[in-house]
């Protein structure tokens, strides 16, 4: 059985933002690197620069004043304790890490979005999402097959292909890291 969007946000709030093989593998430019999220930190990046920031599209612009003028509210105020990610202030240029992180793209771009428009967004079934990265992040930071997730690793420090690694993260089970997330409550 899937966990709820709320027991996914309650496990992985305490996981780290730039655990080594994510990060590993965004920094070497395997993952995503534009459009959705990544467009959508980008804007939060230029708006909190420039106050005359045009938002590359309309549904940036009501998250960004969505989660502005709401984060004390009873669906947001999660994002208030979150301590390891920047709301609205990311480095989306920090040469470090990987910028916007996974947990930043659970958290506010999947969460935050999703929570302002459905009431009863936390008490809905989690879904299975395409981003890889996510996957990987998601199962890195819950230690589900860690010896496969290492192989992983092993394969972006020895060059493989995009195309090999992205297949190696499709293969992770989502099942192992919904029943990892059930198992914790």
């Amino acid at each position: 059985m899937r966990p709820t969007n709320k027991d996914v946000r309650d496990f992985y709030f305490n996981k780290l933002a730039y655990p080594k093989i994510t990060n590993a593998y965004m920094k070497t430019g395997y993952g995503q690197r534009s459009r959705g999220y990544i467009s959508l930190a980008m804007d939060f990046v230029s708006k909190n620069n420039n106050e005359r920031h045009i938002f590359t599209e309309i549904v940036h612009e009501e998250l960004y004043y969505a989660l502005k003028d709401n984060l004390e509210n009873k669906s947001l105020s999660y994002l208030i304790n979150v301590s390891d990610i920047k709301t609205f202030d990311i480095d989306s240029f920090n040469v470090l890490e990987a910028e916007p992180n996974q947990k930043w793209h659970l958290y506010v771009s999947l969460f935050g979005l999703k929570s302002i428009k459905d009431s009863e967004f936390w008490n809905k079934s989690f879904k299975k999402y395409p981003c890889l990265q996510l996957r990987l992040w998601m199962a890195e930071t819950a230690c589900v097959n860690e010896e496969y997730v290492e192989h992983i690793y092993s394969m972006i420090q020895n060059k493989c292909s995009k195309k090999e690694i992205n297949a190696a993260i499709k293969a992770l089970d989502w099942e192992c890291i919904f029943e990892k997330i059930s198992q914790s409550k």
